[in-house]
């Protein structure tokens, strides 16, 4: 099943009357009576099946569940919704295992591969946020600046 949304042309987070108002528009176009076409025919039925599960408050939070958990294995909505058990599939998804920071080397140079002068530590980020947050605050006592500093 395509995503419901996108045949409608709204956004899932569209109210009721939205999604009728696109449905009409729609519906205009592709109408069996209006045109010859199969593909149009085939559209419309999708069209219909659309607006029906989203202006459904309970087949709309089912479709929200589903579509929500990721889409994933081939499992279709009309397959999903038969289950027993409505759960997020997300354990099932592939998992990307690159890095999403790339090694100190690399990340201290410009796209060029030339080294950057522009290299902030975490102590240098960290001291300069303090210094911005809270110059006019009164001074802390030794467990909050523990805290603050991350020794506790």
């Amino acid at each position: 099943m395509e995503d419901l949304y996108a045949v409608l042309g709204v956004v899932s987070s569209s109210t009721t009357e939205q999604i009728i108002a696109e449905y009409r528009a729609k519906a205009l176009q592709l109408h069996p009576d209006k045109t010859d076409s199969a593909t149009k025919s085939e559209q419309f039925k999708l069209l219909s099946v659309a607006k029906n599960v989203l202006t459904d408050p309970q087949e709309r939070k089912l479709y929200d569940q589903w579509y929500n958990s990721g889409k994933i294995m081939g499992v279709t909505f009309d397959q999903w919704k038969h289950l027993k058990m409505h759960t997020s599939l997300h354990w099932a998804t592939t998992v990307d295992r690159t890095p999403m920071v790339d090694s100190p080397e690399a990340a201290h140079t410009d796209s060029g591969g030339q080294q950057s002068d522009n290299v902030h530590t975490v102590d240098d980020v960290a001291a300069y946020w303090r210094s911005t947050q809270f110059k006019d605050a009164a001074p802390a006592g030794s467990l909050l600046s523990k805290f603050r500093n991350y020794e506790i």
